[in-house]
């Protein structure tokens, strides 16, 4: 299990490495992006809620009608936290992917104490942004069918209440470990099937990361700030991992 816990210790390495000064503009313009496309569809999802109840439930009739409104209202909400959940980390990603992909290059160049100035990243954003978008959407294909493969035990009584929680979370885990370590390992050519194999040869190491990613996705706020800690610590695992694995980027 030491792998596992490195693996989440990137994570936090990752937190410390985005608030070195060299490195803050190139995650601040997605998270105000990404501040803003969260608030219209909490804006927009909340007006419609509203829209449903006035148009589905009467004003009046008794107590259990308010007893009935208010348990409407909980499990529309909950469906539709769970909507934005999932909305929002889909767009915070295809957002951001094109910024993370110059962040982990200039993560990569304070690694190995190279001095590049910004207006080189910036002027490779409109090339970086059409490959980066291209990249994420073969990765939520494959992110689809590992979602499909997770829904089976959901149907069968039985594994339905301990294997699906259970295996929902690790899948997830996985999906993001494989989602940032393509960053660093895409600016050295190695394509989503490398980022899989490497992934998969450093099992535990990858599953530590991605689980404490998921972890603080799902904390209000800090969210708000995890995709750049984890392209800075996922960049850094790589760094660090690729030749202690005895490989120069596939396992």
């Amino acid at each position: 299990m030491t792998n596992f816990f490195a693996g989440a210790g990137y994570v936090w390495k990752g937190f410390r490495l985005i608030r070195r000064p060299g490195l803050r503009r190139y995650f601040l313009m997605p998270i105000l992006l990404n501040v803003l496309i969260f608030s219209v569809l909490t804006w927009y999802g909340t007006g419609k809620l509203t829209a449903l109840a006035h148009q589905y439930l009467p004003e009046s009739g008794g107590w259990w009608i308010a007893i009935l409104a208010l348990l409407a209202a909980v499990l529309v909400g909950l469906a539709f936290l769970v909507l934005i959940f999932f909305g929002f980390t889909l767009l915070l990603n295809l957002i951001g992917a094109p910024f993370n992909d110059l962040l982990a290059e200039k993560v990569e160049a304070m690694l190995n104490g190279e001095s590049k100035g910004p207006a080189s990243g910036w002027s490779r954003l409109p090339a970086v942004a059409v490959a980066a978008v291209k990249n994420e959407l073969k990765k939520y294909i494959y992110f689809l069918i590992l979602g499909l493969l997770v829904l089976i035990p959901a149907w069968i009584p039985g594994l339905n209440v301990v294997v699906a929680p259970v295996l929902s979370v690790l899948v997830g885990g996985w999906m993001l470990a494989i989602e940032y370590l393509a960053y660093p390992m895409g600016r050295h050519d190695q394509l989503f099937p490398a980022v899989r194999k490497w992934a998969g040869a450093n099992f535990l190491l990858s599953l530590g990361f991605g689980l404490t990613v998921l972890l603080f996705t799902m904390t209000p706020l800090v969210n708000l700030l995890i995709m750049p800690a984890a392209v800075a610590g996922a960049t850094l695992m790589w760094h660090e991992r690729r030749e202690f694995f005895g490989t120069s980027g596939i396992a």
